[in-house]
């Protein structure tokens, strides 16, 4: 349960930052 919502936040952040610096 913890691993899927260490994955779930990483995704997120990943995705966050992707968005806000844009290549």
């Amino acid at each position: 349960m913890l691993v899927v919502c260490l994955l779930l936040l990483l995704g997120c952040t990943l995705e966050f930052l992707l968005v806000v610096k844009p290549n």
